[in-house]
């Protein structure tokens, strides 16, 4: 795969056909925005449109620079709290729920396309079963088994006081709790809708950035089956950016190099690059001006516990009223 600088990038497919593409991925996560916003107020919380995809963006820029993306999740977490300083566990809660939709969503979608690429694929395909069972046996274990993931507690908070156990026990029960209470059908149902929604919006921002390499083949001849493509390069590298590199670098471009030609893949991931680092430097430069009511509203999130097991009480009540209005 040749490197290419941002003037070549440029000089390659216009700079119209960059902006398109930055605004493709920017509605994606638009719609993953929108996608935590209703994940939230269904637990209770009233968050802003603005805030969730500050959230969103922050967290991207994470996962580029950490491995394996691990950072993303959290940081959009973070974010949030240090926001709105409303308990940790909620945003948690949230976090973990769009990340399972986001999971479900890509990897079904490789596990259907790997079959389709062997021998290449095969790395897609096994990263892609570890992945399923290590999702599955965590949402069994950490959130669905009590007994399970309250020893892993306990051991892990053994050299506190048994009051800050307790503590600390309590309000992982309440993450789980939040999870647990969260998943009706018609949540699903919306969240997965947006969810394929974002994904094809993703998908989209590959053709403004098309070349001559990719007018051979059937699947390059019309739209659909271009977005079809795309969105199937797009899942098998997103699954294989779970491998341990920063933001899982050189397994994302094997994935999407299983079905499409290098030149793309590099004009693709540098959008990318481009688009998950230039917002949130951004976001950051504005949050610096607000320190002091960040780490004010970081703290009460982490640290104000008493405080906040009361009013995670105040959420599961809201969320029981406001469950069947959602």
């Amino acid at each position: 795969m040749k490197n290419l600088s941002i003037q070549a990038l440029i000089s390659s497919v216009g700079f119209k056909n960059l902006i398109i593409a930055f605004s493709l991925l920017l509605c994606s996560e638009l719609v993953r925005a929108v996608r935590l916003t209703i994940i939230l107020r269904s637990i209770g919380v009233k968050v802003t449109l603005k805030t969730t995809l500050i959230a969103r963006l922050v967290g991207d820029t994470a996962g580029l620079l950490s491995p394996s993306n691990l950072a993303a999740e959290p940081a959009r977490v973070l974010t949030l709290a240090s926001i709105h300083g409303l308990p940790l566990e909620v945003f948690g809660a949230a976090g973990l729920l769009e990340s399972l939709y986001d999971f479900m969503s890509i990897s079904i979608i490789a596990l259907i396309a790997a079959s389709l690429f062997i021998p290449a694929s095969i790395p897609v395909l096994v990263v892609d079963i570890v992945l399923m069972l290590l999702w599955a046996a965590g949402l069994l274990g950490l959130v669905y088994k009590e007994s399970v993931w309250r020893r892993i507690v306990c051991r892990l908070t053994k050299k506190l006081s048994p009051r800050i156990q307790e503590i600390v026990v309590e309000r992982y029960r309440l993450f789980t709790r939040f999870i647990k209470e969260n998943t009706n059908i018609k949540l699903h149902t919306i969240s997965v809708a947006l969810t394929i929604l974002s994904l094809l919006l993703i998908s989209a921002s590959f053709i403004p950035l098309e070349n001559s390499s990719c007018t051979e083949g059937f699947l390059c001849r019309r739209s659909l089956n271009r977005l079809i493509l795309y969105l199937v390069a797009y899942s098998m590298g997103s699954i294989m950016s779970a491998l341990p590199t920063p933001g899982g670098s050189g397994f994302f471009e094997y994935g999407l190099s299983v079905s499409l030609p290098p030149s793309i893949v590099a004009s693709w991931r540098m959008v990318f690059i481009l688009f998950s680092i230039v917002p949130t430097l951004l976001i950051l430069l504005f949050m610096a001006r607000l320190r002091s009511r960040v780490l004010r509203n970081l703290e009460k999130s982490l640290f104000h516990m008493l405080e906040e097991n009361n009013n995670n009480q105040l959420f599961l009540m809201r969320k029981q009223k406001s469950s069947k209005t959602l």
